[in-house]
């Protein structure tokens, strides 16, 4: 009777446990699948996809495109770099001396004998000389080069007081190591003197041929044709051509002015006596 009645409490207990494990399976069931669904609504949403940088926008393109693009970029920077060095580097490179001293950055001097070298809006030579030789020199730091046409001009003016001799305004090309000892020039140069040989202007090379003139005030120019390799020597009317034979070595601009005796196609010079004054202004140089 009592195993009966265990057997009728288990079967009971049994049939409680299954009905809890189905209820409980059912609820196990119901949140996966609203899990499921939860996930399922998750992925209905669109994805944003990451920003592709610009710069890797242009790789599709081809290099005359990428090189177009430069080159658009670029002009503008060039042609405003371009405007600023017209500016800042004119083609005009007159120096009217300014003020009363000559500038260092661009002139070294040499004197030699009773002579001297100032500025006062011009530069102005003088020498005085009872039995000597005068030579004033001004020259430049920037050099002169023959692979170009020059030309070098400046409005002069020699006055002079001669008792021996001639006075000399010179604008010369010369070799820089020349310039260590201050004697007669050897460059390619123009010259106007006053004296025992009376009004003229002359060359180097021209020796006694020279060319007259009425006054020793006006303009001077002197003038290289690299095509031709010969130098032009003018004096307001008058002109003078000459070869310029020399041409490697360091060459710079020389302002001189000097009073020396000299033998019959000045090719030896000597003391000499009287006063000159010789000015230059207005100086301009072009290369090109």
């Amino acid at each position: 009777m009592k195993s009966k009645t265990y057997f009728i409490l288990i079967l009971i207990a049994l049939v409680f446990i299954v009905i809890g494990c189905s209820s409980r399976i059912q609820e196990i069931n119901k949140d996966t699948k609203s899990n499921v669904k939860t996930v399922e609504n998750i992925s209905d949403y669109p994805v944003k996809q990451p920003e592709i940088p610009k710069e890797s926008s242009d790789t599709g393109k081809d290099s005359s495109d990428i090189e177009s693009s430069n080159k658009t970029q670029v002009k503008p920077v060039d042609k405003e770099i371009k405007q600023q060095v017209i500016q800042e580097q004119p083609e005009s490179g007159i120096d009217s001396f300014a003020g009363a001293s000559i500038d260092a950055n661009k002139y070294s001097i040499g004197v030699k004998g009773p002579g001297s070298i100032t500025q006062d809006n011009k530069i102005i030579m003088m020498g005085n000389a009872r039995d000597d030789i005068i030579w004033n020199v001004l020259y430049t730091k920037q050099k002169i080069a023959f692979d170009k046409d020059f030309t070098i001009s400046a409005d002069v003016d020699l006055t002079a007081d001669v008792v021996t001799g001639d006075a000399a305004l010179i604008i010369g090309v010369e070799k820089l190591v020349d310039l260590s000892s201050l004697k007669h020039p050897r460059g390619g140069y123009c010259e106007l003197s006053k004296g025992d040989h009376g009004k003229v202007i002359r060359t180097a090379s021209s020796g006694a041929e020279v060319r007259s003139v009425p006054q020793t005030t006006g303009k001077m120019t002197l003038s290289y044709n690299s095509q031709t390799g010969k130098l032009t020597c003018s004096f307001n009317s008058q002109k003078i051509v000459e070869n310029q034979l020399t041409k490697i070595s360091d060459f710079v601009l020389t302002l001189r002015s000097g009073l020396h005796s000299v033998t019959y196609g000045w090719r030896d010079e000597f003391n000499s006596g009287g006063n000159f004054t010789a000015v230059f202004d207005n100086l301009n140089i072009t290369q090109k």
